[in-house]
């Protein structure tokens, strides 16, 4: 018997389980319910885990309960750190930026598939350094144009007009580097 447990009661969760009465029989089920019913990723990871314990779900519908809970903890661990923000001074004007920068994904090895899985980063750096400076630059330069290549590819998928929306969001780039170097030059020249 471990001296250490955690328990959790879920009857709340197994009745709202028997509401809704998914059909969860596997992970493609899953996500078809999650998307047909427009659930929150919560409500469907507390439907699963009750379906498990019913046996109304593969037991590998999702991760077993210690590392299910550890990765719960980790993505609460990170959403605390993503809402610590400083105030800087641009410009004259006071800004709100992170406070710390996560590391960047390293690049995925090419053809292979990807897996779907949210990157949640390792380690975290102050955003007012050198490495945090690095990390910000490489993740614009590197993650998020894999971002718009998606989005993308989901506008050409359905026949929708993709040098509109390019033109409109190098103009809203455009847009924000202006302001951003605008206020740094103006910065300087009162110095």
């Amino acid at each position: 018997m471990p001296e250490h447990e955690i328990r959790i009661a879920i009857d709340a969760w197994v009745d709202e389980f028997l509401r809704e009465e998914p059909t969860l029989d596997g992970e493609d089920a899953l996500v078809a319910e999650h998307v047909k019913r427009r659930w929150t990723p919560t409500k469907t990871a507390r439907l699963a885990i009750a379906a498990r314990e019913l046996s109304a779900a593969p037991e590998d519908i999702l991760p077993p309960n210690k590392p299910l809970l550890n990765l719960g903890g980790a993505v609460a661990v990170v959403q605390l750190i993503n809402h610590q923000r400083q105030r800087v001074m641009v410009g004259g004007k006071q800004r709100s930026i992170p406070t710390y920068v996560g590391s960047v994904p390293e690049p995925q090895e090419e053809g292979k598939e990807d897996d779907g899985q949210e990157y949640v980063p390792e380690t975290y750096t102050d955003a007012l350094s050198a490495e945090g400076c690095q990390r910000a630059r490489e993740y614009l330069l590197r993650i998020v144009p894999g971002h718009v290549y998606r989005r993308l590819l989901v506008l050409a998928a359905n026949g929708d007009e993709l040098v509109e929306v390019a033109e409109e969001l190098k103009s809203r780039i455009d847009a924000m580097v202006a302001e951003l170097q605008g206020e740094t030059e103006a910065e300087k020249v009162q110095a």
